[in-house]
């Protein structure tokens, strides 16, 4: 009994074993497939083009007085590419390809060429290996090089034209990589070039926090190689012949210069706090902003072009005048201010008749911004979206503000708008400089020969082109005979313009949000009683500068600071309440019942300062009408210490008996802000001289009137007979009875 059950214990074990390795086999066999493909290295490469023929044909030079000088010109397209090989498999047969299509016809083909859509056969096609010596290694870089002789391809006539450029890397038909730009082919020379305005913003959000302090990451802002550092860098190097306008931001201005004497930033502990830390002058933080502070103002001192501003703190003025009337007031200041503060900044004249407009705005706008000629971004506008290769019509349009103002409106170019935003987007320096430039050239061969034409760069106000990206661009647009760069100023005077009025995109958001806007309203009126109640002179309050409170109030409008903003823009107006609180301290009002035993007095109300400095203030009584104030209810300006007392009466004239209560408020000396409030009660026990007065008056009034009333001596009566004897009732006249 126990042999067969040991029996058929092994036989179970072996049983389980078999189907164990079954089971794993089959597993095996199943998973292998995968796993042969899972492993199979992928072809990946990225092409980048480092040299291009920009422009070519007899067009780019200008035909000269001598007809028997011999003048070259470039007719050959050349290019040079770097291929590299960025996945985990050797490229085997892998070939470089490069197509040349025929010119675009519009400026929407264009732009969807560029983006890769390509319609019809190339006109030319060069095929080469990515290398003769065998695979491409992964990590390997291959530099290749081609050429289009003049003769292989069949250029644009007339004028010229833009033709597309396709450069792929082919595994078989697979496309690892591919770039799309366009090269400009010029058969006349340019005599009518486009009057070009090329705006250079260098603008940021505004630093400077709460207390005049400054976030710890701002150093990374201005040190070398930064986004502030390329935008100026580039102007430096610029072409002389392609002089740009400049727009640089009052406040990135100002706090250049408040950082350049040393200031505070917020470092953030390892427990996660922040804390203080100061900054010297002879620190990297302040030495980086003098420096690109100074920089900023020899550009703009050298510049042939004048430059231009915006509304200070790029406030929301659409979103202000759609809010209370402070907030109309604040739009009011923000948007004349720009010019002042920038031009103190810059130490060179600005331009006063262009505004440039970077936050949507509606049409209220308008009757606010200084300036005759407003530079809009396209988005701003009624224009036409691209998708539908629109005709978008002269840059130069009429405006109407609500009032009847009429301004000029100066529309920034939207396909090259999107061009100028792509410049980082990672194609390298050519081909996404070329975009721009290929760009402009469609803009000039749509007509070339119809007259002076306004073409506007307008890049946002955020965009950050890499160093190599902007060097480049401004290099081609030096290489550009169909543009000549000049001021706004020259393209809305001589430039062609459209006879319709220009419309405006509403604005996504409306007013201020609800937890910002009420407060900065309180904020700045509160702010501004503080300035009035302190001592005359006063440019301080709490040890910080008026002004530099005023500046945070409007900073907080700033349309940067809008959506996830609004925390950064609370935490402005705050840090004013703060300030402002702190300066008004405490006072107190002590008033005592009053009792009158004759029917005039004074009524005595005694203010204490027990927190605060220096503040002046007013003190007024109010009544019901049986108290007079004969010397007015509002005294004149106290101005009370910390730790002082001072009374002040007023005199009053009780015209009844009686007890009345009187309510003493104590305000700033514009009555904006109520300080202290307290009531007290005057008892008057004596009738007054013109109650006496009016108690005589009605007796002799009574008097009088009882003695008129008197009834006169009624007269005796006596009896007259008649003579004749006739009887009473009969008709003496005859002819009958009554």
């Amino acid at each position: 009994m126990s042999c067969s059950r040991g029996r058929g214990r092994a036989q179970s074990v072996r049983a389980a074993i078999v189907a164990a390795a079954a089971i794993w086999l089959l597993a095996t066999m199943l998973a292998e497939p995968g796993l042969a493909q899972s492993e199979v290295p992928e072809p990946r490469a990225e092409v980048t083009v480092t040299a291009l023929t920009r422009v070519l044909g007899p067009g780019t030079i200008p035909a000269l007085d001598d007809p028997a000088r011999d003048l070259s010109y470039p007719e050959d397209l050349e290019l040079r590419v770097l291929v590299d090989n960025v996945g985990s498999a050797p490229l085997t047969g892998a070939q470089l390809v490069v197509e040349v299509h025929p010119p675009t016809l519009t400026r929407g083909l264009l732009a969807a060429a560029l983006e890769g859509d390509l319609t019809g056969p190339a006109l030319h096609v060069h095929t080469q290996p990515l290398s003769d010596e065998g695979p491409v290694q992964p990590g390997e870089l291959i530099g290749l090089t081609d050429r289009f002789a003049r003769q292989e391809v069949i250029w644009a006539g007339g004028t010229g034209g833009v033709h597309p450029v396709r450069i792929a890397v082919l595994l078989g038909t697979e496309v690892l990589d591919e770039v799309v730009t366009a090269v400009v082919w010029l058969n006349d020379v340019p005599t009518t070039p486009l009057l070009a305005s090329l705006i250079w913003p260098i603008d940021t959000p505004p630093w400077r926090g709460p207390g005049g302090s400054y976030p710890s990451g701002v150093e990374r802002e201005t040190r070398p190689g930064s986004r502030l550092d390329r935008l100026v860098g580039a102007v430096e190097r610029a072409p002389a012949n392609v002089p740009v306008v400049l727009a640089p931001a009052a406040h990135l201005l100002e706090d250049l210069s408040d950082r350049s004497d040393g200031y505070v930033s917020q470092v953030r502990t390892e427990a996660g706090n922040l804390e203080p830390r100061r900054v010297g002058p002879s620190d990297a933080g302040a030495i980086d902003a003098t420096a690109l502070l100074r920089r900023i103002r020899d550009i703009a001192g050298l510049s042939p072009l004048t430059p231009i501003s915006s509304s200070y703190a790029d406030a929301d003025l659409a979103a202000l005048l759609a809010g209370d009337a402070v907030h109309g007031e604040l739009a009011a200041i923000a948007a004349a201010d720009g010019r002042r503060r920038l031009q103190r900044q810059l130490g060179v004249e600005v331009d006063g008749a262009t505004h440039l407009i970077g936050a949507p705005l509606d049409s209220a706008v308008l009757d606010v911004v200084p300036g005759e000629t407003l530079l809009l971004p396209s988005h701003v506008t009624d224009l036409p979206a691209l998708g539908n290769d629109p005709e978008l019509g002269p840059p130069v349009r009429p405006l109407r503000a609500p009032s009847g103002r009429m301004l000029t409106g100066l529309v920034g170019d939207p396909y090259l708008a999107a061009g100028l935003d792509q410049l980082g987007s990672g194609t390298g320096a050519i081909v996404a400089s070329q975009r721009v430039l290929a760009e402009t050239a469609m803009a000039y061969l749509t007509s070339p020969g119809s007259g002076p034409r306004g073409l506007v760069l307008l890049p946002e106000q955020v965009w950050d082109p890499p160093g190599a990206v902007a060097d480049e661009l401004l290099e081609a647009l030096g290489g550009a005979p169909w543009l000549r760069f000049v001021s706004p100023a020259t393209v809305t005077a001589q430039a062609q313009r459209s006879s319709s009025v220009l419309g405006l995109a509403p604005p996504a958001s409306g007013a201020l949000d609800a937890e910002l806007g009420p407060e900065l309203s309180a904020v700045w009126t509160d702010l501004h009683a503080a300035v009035d109640a302190s001592p005359p002179e006063t440019t301080r309050l709490e040890g910080r500068p008026i002004e530099q409170l005023r500046d945070d109030l409007l900073r907080a409008t700033s349309a940067w600071f809008r959506g996830d903003g609004t925390a950064q823009a609370a935490a402005l107006v705050r840090d004013v309440r703060r300030v402002v609180d702190a300066t008004f301290g405490v006072v107190e009002v002590a008033a005592q019942p009053v009792t009158l035993t004759s029917d005039t007095g004074q009524v005595p109300v005694t203010l204490e300062r027990t927190r605060g400095g220096p503040l002046q203030v007013v003190v007024t009584v109010e009544s019901q009408g049986r108290l007079l104030w004969p010397e007015g209810r509002r005294s004149e300006l106290i101005e009370l210490s910390e730790g002082t007392a001072q009374t002040v009466s007023f005199a009053t004239q009780a015209v009844s008996t009686g007890t009345f209560p009187v309510t003493v408020v104590v305000t700033d000396p514009a009555e904006n802000r109520e300080l202290a409030r307290d009531a007290l009660s005057v008892r008057s026990t004596a009738i007054s001289r013109p109650a006496l007065a009016a108690v005589g008056i009605l007796v002799l009034v009574l008097l009088l009137v009882g003695s008129l009333r008197r009834r006169p001596e009624r007269p005796t009566l006596e009896v007259v007979r008649d003579t004749d004897g006739a009887p009473p009732d009969r008709d003496v006249g005859g002819g009958g009875t009554r």
